[in-house]
């Protein structure tokens, strides 16, 4: 990636990692986004989604919304000839919290 690409998810990670460990600190209560057990949800998740799409907005796919985006659209940003980041705000949420 070009340094301005590198640049900015270094920034993104600095600001999100102290967020989301203030936030474990403080206790997280935890829900589902569906029936699968698998699907767990908390404030800090949605935290550093909000914080991803402030920082990458349109050239974001991203594991809380990506159903909202939709299948063609995502299609249509990954076939850009620019950088789609593609993530998930706290990988492992269950154990994280």
């Amino acid at each position: 990636p070009a340094p301005d690409v590198l640049a900015a998810m270094l920034a993104f990670a600095e600001e999100a990692a102290p967020l989301a460990l203030a936030m474990r600190a403080g206790g997280l209560a935890m829900s589902n986004k569906g029936p699968d057990l698998g699907q767990a949800l908390t404030e800090a998740d949605l935290a550093v989604s909000r914080l991803m799409h402030a920082r990458f907005g349109p050239d974001l796919i991203e594991e809380e919304t990506a159903e909202d985006l939709g299948q063609a659209a995502a299609r249509a940003l990954l076939a850009r000839d620019a950088w789609t980041f593609v993530g998930d705000p706290i990988d492992g949420t269950r154990p994280f919290a």
